[in-house]
């Protein structure tokens, strides 16, 4: 058999093969110009003895292989333009679907492959089950009647919902509407009013908007509060049994608006390195397994984070009080004890339930600005903060040494007034949170060596490892962005993406770099399973440091405490908890960043007109993102509105090239623009290039 030819079917029954053109098949095989023709020939054989279709504009699959059955089921996506259905089996690329607008991007569907004059095409057969039950919408009105009209671009109809009390709205309105009948051949979407939020730039509206999006729990019901109200401050009959650290000098280090302390730490110099203290919410104490607060805490996963508010996962009675490690109170704890050597190694660990008092409830800036000799403190705070940064570094140093991924993905952070945003810059960066996070990784890795070794099914935080596909394709647009860089083709480590980065000395490059990374990464995920965490180079780890706020960390509690006191618990659920949890995390996240995006676009709102400079930080087929300078606000340049030519989107080389002139935009750019429209619930800023 010709080289070609087995390349070219190894390649395309590759399990993790997505459809490419003749062309990817050639850059993938590194096919040389020599043998080009040689290449094509052999191409058609595969086409002419019907071993291989070619699907769409120009993409190859195995005829009858796993990468095209005639009936797929699975999840409905899109991205960069194309539809893919994935399932267990991996993701499948979709050739031209006929009927997108049946469903709605997260859909479960049937789809069919069906050959047409024009070559194959999909078809939804069947929606089994939908991912929207109601949307949140614009009112508009047609015809004497009024429909909505969707804010998420996904979906891609709109929703006759018929006359309406013109007492009580009005066209323009932001509604949230329940989906009763859904599009079908040539039935039209048809829904209900359940609540009327009302005008879009109304800023009061937003996190009532975002709930409504997400179907977010929100009201705690009538059995949760009346638990929680029986949840009374520690008394000293709660102290039996628990070690004493109130006479320590704890210390908490959070935001400066953080109300919920989940954590705080103390250390101590030994003979041969630290002995380091974690002290952690005992939130179990308060909310039992299977009590209402426990079943509420499951069904939320999360506490909800916005710019200004918070919706909890468990009550405020709890989460910002009776469990929170509040200055000057006496606070229930599940501690953890660690000796660490002056190399960064642990030598032993004790957990114990304890009771603890906070004498130094600290922000950021303060611990940041004392490190920095900015501002003075008590001699032996300042003492203990020293102590602190001289082990942090020693941690991080050893981490990052044994495969720690340090990946620097800049965040925005909203400055408020009346609730209004007032400015949007890049969150710092700062030694302080570097400090809290070394020591929360060391407990967390503690808690999971404790729960291994007495339970051995447990919750864990795990992290899978990259394709190797997706990091060769990062690898060939380092080259072509500047950066020599090799990685091992066939085990992509940790340390290899590490190097990477710290080889880089550009800030900007770093950040784009390291962006491109994360989208080449698989999600961190809860599970029973342990695969490791491929990004923190862990064999085990697991969460343990916020039981306030992720349910997880709460069920680890309880294992701990029951090891702790030599008791049962029943481990039999935990696999589902880790499947709910895992759901209600993606929910959470995109939650938050839809909140960020609405945030951020209301902003700009008032800059409509106005000329920014910024860099290109990413490039899909129908268009370029660019964040800005003076505001961390990012903005869309349509493709079509880039007057001096014709664009075409180039994902090997993320660019977009011009068909005539042969202008490049390429990520890290520089670039100058002008706002000339916001679009606030889809959480999108226009931008054209000037």
């Amino acid at each position: 058999m010709s080289d070609h030819i087995d390349g070219i079917l190894k390649l395309l029954s590759a399990r993790d093969y997505k459809p490419v053109s003749d062309a990817g098949i050639r850059r993938h095989l590194g096919i040389k110009r020599s043998q080009i023709k040689s290449f094509y020939k052999d191409l058609k054989k595969l086409k002419r003895q019907g071993k291989i279709n070619k699907i769409g504009k120009n993409r190859y699959v195995l005829a009858g292989g796993s990468q095209l059955s005639d009936v797929i089921a699975g999840v409905f996506k899109k991205r960069n333009g194309r539809y893919f259905v994935e399932n267990s089996e991996g993701e499948f690329l979709l050739p031209k679907l006929i009927n997108p607008f049946y469903a709605v991007v997260g859909d479960e569907v049937v789809v069919v492959i069906e050959k047409r004059k024009f070559g194959f095409a999909a078809r939804i057969l069947k929606v089994f089950k939908r991912k929207y039950k109601t949307i949140v919408g614009h009112l508009r009105k047609k015809h004497g009647l009024y429909i909505v009209e969707p804010i998420d671009r996904k979906v891609k109809f709109s929703v006759s919902v018929g006359v309406l009390d013109e007492k009580k709205v009005k066209e323009g309105d932001i509604v949230l509407c329940e989906i009763t009948r859904y599009p079908y051949q040539n039935a039209k979407a048809a829904g209900k009013i359940l609540e009327i939020y009302g005008d879009e730039l109304d800023s009061s509206i937003d996190e009532k908007v975002v709930v409504g999006k997400y179907n977010l729990p929100y009201i705690f019901s009538d059995d949760v509060i009346k638990e929680a109200e029986f949840c009374k401050e520690p008394q000293k009959n709660d102290f039996k049994d628990r070690e004493d650290f109130r006479d320590f000098e704890t210390i908490t280090i959070d935001g400066s608006d953080a109300k919920d302390f989940d954590d705080a730490v103390d250390i101590e110099q030994i003979k041969n390195g630290f002995r380091l203290y974690v002290h952690i919410a005992d939130v179990s104490e308060y909310v039992k397994q299977n009590s209402a607060l426990d079943k509420e805490a499951f069904i939320r996963g999360f506490s909800v984070y916005f710019p200004g508010s918070v919706i909890p996962m468990l009550p405020h009675k709890l989460s910002d009080n009776i469990c929170s490690l509040l200055p000057d109170r006496d606070r229930l704890a599940l501690s953890v004890i660690v000796d660490i050597s002056k190399k960064g190694e642990i030598k032993k660990y004790k957990f114990v339930k304890s009771v603890i008092r906070n004498k130094n409830r600290m922000t950021y800036r303060e611990v940041e600005d004392i490190l920095l000799l900015n501002k003075e403190c008590d001699e032996d705070l300042k003492k203990r903060l020293y102590n602190m940064k001289q082990l942090a570094l020693i941690l991080r140093k050893r981490r990052f040494a044994n495969g720690s991924i340090d990946l620097n993905i800049p965040e925005a952070q909203f400055s408020l007034k009346d609730k209004e945003v007032i400015d949007v810059k890049e969150r710092p960066r700062l030694f302080s949170h570097f400090l809290i996070e070394e020591f929360m990784l060391a407990a967390n890795l503690c808690s999971a060596d404790f729960l291994s070794k007495h339970w051995g099914v447990f919750i864990r935080r795990i992290h899978d490892e990259p394709d190797v596909k997706k990091i060769n394709t990062l690898s060939l647009f380092l080259k072509r962005f500047g950066i020599k860089h090799s990685f091992d083709k066939n085990k992509i480590t940790s340390k290899q993406i590490q190097k990477l980065l710290e080889d880089i000395e550009d800030e900007n490059r770093k950040k784009i770099v390291s962006y491109l990374i994360l989208r080449s990464l698989k999600r961190a995920e809860y599970s029973i399973e342990n695969m490791g965490h491929f990004a923190l180079g862990f064999d085990n780890y697991t969460h343990f440091t916020s039981p306030i706020r992720r349910y997880p960390d709460l069920v680890n509690h309880r294992m701990i405490k029951a090891a702790l006191s030599k008791k049962n618990i029943d481990i039999e659920g935990l696999g589902f908890i880790a499947s709910g949890v895992r759901d209600r995390e993606i929910v959470t996240e995109e939650a938050e960043f839809y909140m960020d995006d609405v945030k951020s676009a209301a902003f700009m709102h008032n800059h409509i007109g106005d000329e920014f400079e910024g860099v290109i930080v990413s490039i899909i087929s129908s268009g370029i993102f660019v964040r800005l300078d003076r505001f961390f606000v990012e903005g869309f340049v349509a493709a079509e509105r880039i007057e001096d030519d014709y664009y075409e989107y180039y994902e090997e080389l993320f660019a977009m090239i011009g068909r005539r002139k042969k202008r490049v935009f390429r990520l890290g750019d520089r670039v100058k623009v002008k706002v000339t429209a916001v679009n606030k619930f889809a959480g999108e800023v226009d931008f054209v290039f000037v």
